[in-house]
């Protein structure tokens, strides 16, 4: 009954390396009609597969500038980053991606979220931890929170808000570790209630 993506190609972004560049205060979508405001200092990047995405800044330390270290103290810092374990939290960077998928002309929120939740039934890597009805900007949404769990040991946290409107769906979903979750899961909502519709 509804065409949709699989929500899955939301979470490759989870590991992809980016570089800085300067945000926009607003970001704007002619094609999708709709405005938000993004988490302070989170950097818009570019991917085929969705709408936009907005990563947080490293968390890294400033860079050392190329000349300002000893040989030796060169040496003593990057043994101190092998000694360290490779995968934690903190290195993780949250992200915020919007994508769009196109369904049947009629359908709903409540129509596609009930697909979208089907395909993740029986599926050990995702977990639905709750969902519930809400508004965007006075258009009914639904908000879904998951922990996904990574191939490579881990999981991750997410929260996703679900606005269909004519005949597209679009997802507007937060990815962080659970260890950042409930600070990220704010920024996210903030960031939500600044969606304007055009």
């Amino acid at each position: 009954m509804v065409r949709a993506r699989n929500f899955t190609s939301l979470l490759m972004v989870c590991t992809m390396a980016a570089a800085f560049g300067a945000p926009s205060p607003i970001y704007s979508n002619a094609r999708y009609k709709f405005s938000l405001t993004p988490p302070a200092g989170w950097i818009a990047k570019s991917h085929p597969e969705a709408v936009a995405i907005f990563m947080e800044p490293e968390g890294e330390q400033t860079p050392v500038r190329l000349g300002s270290e000893s040989n030796r103290e060169f040496i003593e810092r990057v043994n101190r980053k092998l000694k360290e374990t490779a995968a934690t939290g903190t290195t993780f960077r949250a992200n915020l991606t919007i994508t769009a998928s196109k369904v049947l002309p009629g359908t709903t929120t409540e129509q596609y979220a009930k697909e979208t939740r089907g395909r993740f039934e029986g599926l050990k890597m995702y977990r639905i931890l709750g969902e519930k009805n809400m508004k965007v900007d006075g258009v009914p949404s639904i908000l879904r929170t998951m922990r996904v769990n990574l191939a490579e040991g881990g999981s991750i946290r997410t929260r996703e808000v679900i606005v269909v409107r004519g005949d597209t769906a679009l997802s507007f979903a937060l990815a962080s570790s659970p260890e950042a979750f409930t600070r990220r899961a704010a920024e996210f909502d903030k960031t939500i209630s600044t969606v304007k519709w055009k």
